[in-house]
């Protein structure tokens, strides 16, 4: 799925956008460069928003078939129902980067306790 297209500034080497689920909007996206590394678990990105709010962070990798892409971690309440979402930064077409999440497997999902309705 498909959450957001980016553009990615050589210069300063962030990434400006935005990101669209089916109940949100967050406008004024930007995946910045980490102003330090602190060591290899250290993030390479930082996330802001429009406010210039911290929600995220995101690591250079390499795909099996040595494409190099960005995972990213979102903390915001209003994804996935206040958990983490892990979605990529993958070059796309026309010099734009696509942000992509894919669905976990439900069956390797840990399982939630039923609500009851009060």
């Amino acid at each position: 799925m498909q959450l957001g297209t980016f553009t990615h500034d050589q210069k300063t080497g962030v990434y400006s956008g935005s990101i669209k689920t089916l109940a949100s909007v967050v406008e004024l996206v930007e995946i910045a460069p980490a102003p330090s590394k602190r060591g290899d678990a250290s993030p390479d990105f930082r996330v802001y928003g429009p406010t210039g709010s911290d929600f995220g962070a995101g690591w250079n990798k390499l795909s099996a078939e040595g494409k190099k892409y960005i995972s990213l971690v979102l903390r915001d309440p209003q994804f996935n129902d206040g958990q983490p979402l892990y979605p990529i930064l993958v070059e796309g077409e026309n010099n734009e980067f696509v942000m992509a999440w894919e669905a976990p497997d439900p069956s390797k999902a840990p399982s939630r306790p039923a609500v009851t309705p009060a």
